[in-house]
This record gives C-alpha cells, sequence and structure tokens, in this order.
C-alpha cells in the first residue's frame, strides 16, 4: 500500500510538473537527486531507470555518460535529434544532483 502511494504521488507530481513547465523551473528547493529524478526523469526513464524500449526510451540506469555528459544532456540536449525534454532553465546544481543519482545509486538499485 506504501509503494502504491508514493507511485501515485510520483504520478501527481509528474503531472503537475508538466503543467506548470514554463520558462521558469520552479520547485521546492533542497530536492535530493532521487526527489528530482522522480519529478523529471522518471515519467518516460521509469523510476527504475530501466526506460520504455518499445517507445523509444533508452534505459538511464546503465548510461555509460559522464556526470557531464549528463548534465550537459539534461540542460542543453545533444547533437543527436532526440525527443527528450530539455530543461535549459535547471541549475546546474540540480542537474548533477540527477546525474549523480543516476550514476552512483540508481544502478545499484535493485528493482
Amino acid at each position: 500500500m506504501r509503494q502504491f502511494l508514493w507511485n501515485i504521488l510520483i504520478i501527481l507530481l509528474c503531472f503537475w510538473g508538466l503543467i506548470a513547465c514554463s520558462e521558469q523551473h520552479q520547485h521546492g528547493a533542497n530536492l535530493s537527486g532521487q526527489q528530482l529524478y522522480d519529478l523529471h526523469c522518471a515519467s518516460c526513464h521509469q523510476a527504475s531507470g530501466k526506460g520504455k524500449f518499445l517507445k523509444g526510451v533508452p534505459p538511464s540506469k546503465y548510461t555509460l555518460l559522464t556526470t557531464d555528459e549528463l548534465i550537459d544532456k539534461i540542460t542543453q540536449g545533444s547533437q543527436q535529434q532526440s525527443k527528450m525534454e530539455i530543461f535549459e532553465s535547471m541549475s546546474k546544481d540540480e542537474a548533477e544532483k540527477i546525474a549523480d543519482y543516476v550514476k552512483y545509486s540508481l544502478r545499484h538499485k535493485n528493482e
């Protein structure tokens, strides 16, 4: 039941994030890397980081990108054509928290 409520909360946060998207990047301060990942990334890459193969969303859990490359991809996009949302107004600190979470915590989660 607790996991179900957590999943509902994540879905609501993601939905709110989509509705509230604007040039401003606004949400509560001092969120952890996991909270930021859940808010900005999990709707596509899944909370597990396994992606959605049939929809062309790569897994973030096993990325070979460096932390700096992840930060650039989150805030600036990539040279390749991509469907990934770009968070241009996200601070480098927040992008770094997400990148660190993906590289050092998400990879080791057993889900």
